[in-house]
Order: structure tokens, then sequence, then C-alpha cells
């Protein structure tokens, strides 16, 4: 675990760079990440000279223009970025003019449109599913879903966020329990009315445990058409009653 291993960590929207020390030593037969590959190497004889340095050398190693003896005194220090960062302001994009590109001709040579265009949600093509699923991370406490196992007692939810008009046009009421469902599974839950959320949109809040309200269940196992990543908000659902 984090309390169990030496590391140095980045922030989440600062230029600090945080040092974690070990608290404890890893119990049982636990190891560090970088021990464990360590010793996958070894089985395998890869004889990477990196493999061979400890997490402190790799720390050491991989940071530049930092004084990490102070970082490790002071348990933080600021990165050396100037105040007014701007990486992209006069370009330097991974492209032959080092500009932005809204369109890139070079897309067509691995069958991709040129300039970024509409797909459906794929679910769309598999049953009759009006509204497109979010499942965004809206929950204060929430860094995972270890977190509402332990914090979601502090939290409200889980629930369908839907647009008044939307609610309206189901005959639903603010807490009234409704079906969410597609061709993969279904949950009940209340129902919130939000004008935070356009017509054609429901939101389920991620992350939380059990089988009748894991957000999962509806989700798609997809990839999206640009990149191959994970398609988790290209979904579509139905809304009713319960």
């Amino acid at each position: 675990t984090q309390i169990e291993q030496l590391d140095a960590v980045p922030s989440w929207g600062s230029f600090y760079l945080g040092w974690n020390e070990p608290a404890i030593a890893p119990l049982g037969e636990c190891v560090p990440n970088t021990e464990l590959w360590r010793r996958l190497a070894a089985e395998m004889g890869i004889g990477d000279p990196l493999f061979e340095l400890d997490d402190e050398q790799l720390i050491r190693l991989a940071l530049h223009d930092l004084d990490v003896d102070l970082l490790r005194k002071q348990g933080f220090e600021r990165l050396s970025l100037p105040n007014d960062f701007l990486p992209y302001a006069d370009g330097g994009f991974a492209t032959a003019d080092g500009r932005a590109l809204l369109r890139n001709d070079g897309l067509a040579s691995i069958a991709q449109d040129v300039v970024a265009n509409y797909v459906s949600p794929f679910t769309a093509g598999r049953g009759d599913h009006p509204l497109t699923l979010l499942s965004s991370k809206t929950h204060t406490r929430f860094l995972n879903s270890s977190y509402s196992h332990h914090h979601g007692r502090f939290e409200d939810g889980p629930y369908v966020e839907l647009d008044p008009a939307d609610v309206d046009a189901l005959g639903l009421a603010d807490g009234q329990m409704a079906r969410v469902w597609n061709d993969r599974g279904e949950l009940k839950m209340p129902v919130r009315i939000s004008k935070r959320l356009r017509p054609g949109v429901a939101a389920i809040p991620w992350a939380w445990w059990g089988k009748d309200a894991n957000v999962n269940m509806l989700t798609n196992d997809d990839l999206t058409h640009w990149g191959g990543g994970v398609a988790f908000n290209n979904t579509t659902v139905s809304v009713a009653a319960a």
C-alpha cells in the first residue's frame, strides 16, 4: 500500500511534488510494484541495469532540476516551472508545423475521419434506448470504488439524474424509484431532477458498490471509434417507473 513504500507523488493541479515516506514495512509477502518488477526481471533473465537500482535511486534518476534531499526533508517541493507555465502557447505539437490540427489528412491512411465526426452510441444499434448515460465522478469523498465502501454513508446516492423535461415526459417525480436498463443490465434507484443536464441525458454517479447500485452493469465494454479507448460515456439507456 502507499504507506508501505517510498515514492515521489505528483499533485493534481499544482506545480508541487510530494515525498511519500514509508510509515511501516510491507506486511506479509507484500512488496512494492518496483520490487515485483525486479523479481520478475531476474526470473526472466532480463539484465537491464535499471533493475539493479533501489527505489530511492530510481527516484533520483527520474527527477531533474530538483533537490531530492530537500524534497525528502520537507515532504514537498515546487517543480522548476514558471508561474505562467503555458507549454503549448507557441505551438510545439507533434505535427509537421508544430501547430494543433483540426483536420489531419494523414488519418485517412488508417481508416479514420480526417476531421472529428459524430458517431452514434454503440448501444443504439442493439436496442431502442433513448437516453445517453453519463457515469461521472460527482461525489467529493470518492476517489475510487473502495472509497464508497468507507464514505458512502456521508454522500447522497446512488440516483439517476434527469432533466425536468425528461422527468415530465417519462411521468416520473423527484425521489421516485425508477428502473434504468439497457441490453447489458438494469438498476433500480431514485430519480433526482437536475437542471444542469440537457434533455436526453441520464447521469448516475460512479463508484458505488453493490449489485443494485453499480453503474458498470450498464456501461458497455466496446472501444471508441477514435483511439481505441474505453467508451464509458458512449452508452444509451431507458428509464421508467420501477
